[in-house]
């Protein structure tokens, strides 16, 4: 549970950067203007956030049943 406490935490930091610093970009704002350029900023802006939720489960240890025979 901890694991996805940072990981929500980061992924938090991560928006507001994006929002705050990134959309002032030139080149993020030619990316968001051009065709198909809400693709390239889904893949910025939520890519890395996946990519952290999916290795945080993947570090959760396994939790084994007591019925299981």
């Amino acid at each position: 549970m901890k694991a996805y406490i940072i990981v929500s935490t980061f992924s938090a930091v991560w928006l507001v950067m994006v929002y705050v610093f990134l959309s002032d970009y030139y080149w993020y704002q030619r990316i968001a203007a051009g065709t198909w350029g809400f693709i390239l900023v889904n893949a910025i802006t939520l890519v890395p956030v996946l990519l952290c939720f999916f290795i945080a489960d993947r570090l959760q240890p396994v939790v084994k049943s007591e019925d299981s025979q």
